[in-house]
């Protein structure tokens, strides 16, 4: 099938899985076009997939202290799993990976920022800038759209979705980290937060000849 839109990628995936035998994935040049896309997202979509390439997340200058500090935190808070298989002992995750990426130390501090909530930042930012610029182009309206994104409330019925969940696949050199939020709005009347919409963020982190890539993916909840 010839690709005739120049934001979209597509990739094939079994016929079994899907109705359709492949999905639409837009490439980064996606959100640099439209600058409501997540509006997109949020009013008429159920899933979203972007794919970043190069991300520049400037590793560097960080020192190795600061990055295992974030991941060790996140760890507590997470359900981190090597190789698809959960573990349960958070003592026993920093030296498995120790042990499998000694060969590399530059490479098993990137596996670290990138199982830390630190590497989720981008497309955070990129989502608080589209709500922000959507808010600005309505200040002259009577209702105004002042959307934040913010954690799952006390409040839900599946406790699981407010965990987010590492998943570091050793050989492939690729970390998975599913997040779930919503977007909220506070109600002026009873000064609280209404939820607008659930989602989970999937993102599957690569690193090819030390260049981060990342598969994005948005989904309804």
């Amino acid at each position: 099938m010839k690709n005739t839109n120049p934001f979209h990628d597509f990739i094939i995936i079994n016929k079994s899985d899907l109705i359709e035998p492949f999905i639409y994935v837009n490439k980064e040049s996606y959100i640099e076009h439209n600058k409501k896309w997540f509006l997109d997202f949020l009013n008429n979509s159920r899933s979203l997939y972007i794919n970043f390439k190069n991300i520049n997340f400037n590793i560097e200058e960080y020192s190795y202290k600061s990055i295992k500090n974030q991941f060790e935190l996140d760890v507590k808070r997470s359900d981190f799993y090597i190789n698809s298989k959960k573990i349960s002992e958070n003592k026993l995750i920093l030296p498995k990976l120790q042990k499998h990426f000694n060969y590399d130390f530059e490479l098993y501090q990137t596996i670290l920022f990138l199982s830390s909530q630190t590497s989720l930042a981008f497309i955070l930012i990129k989502i608080h800038m589209c709500l922000l610029e959507d808010e600005l182009n309505n200040k002259d309206s009577v209702e105004k759209n002042r959307y934040y994104i913010a954690e799952l409330g006390d409040k839900i019925k599946n406790k699981q979705n407010k965990k987010m969940s590492i998943n570091v696949l050793l050989n492939s050199e690729s970390v998975i980290i599913d997040k779930c939020l919503r977007i909220a709005k506070y109600d002026d009347s009873h000064e609280n937060m209404l939820t607008i919409e659930k989602f989970k963020l999937t993102f599957y982190f690569t690193i090819q000849n030390k260049k981060i890539n990342c598969l994005l993916s948005f989904k309804k909840i």
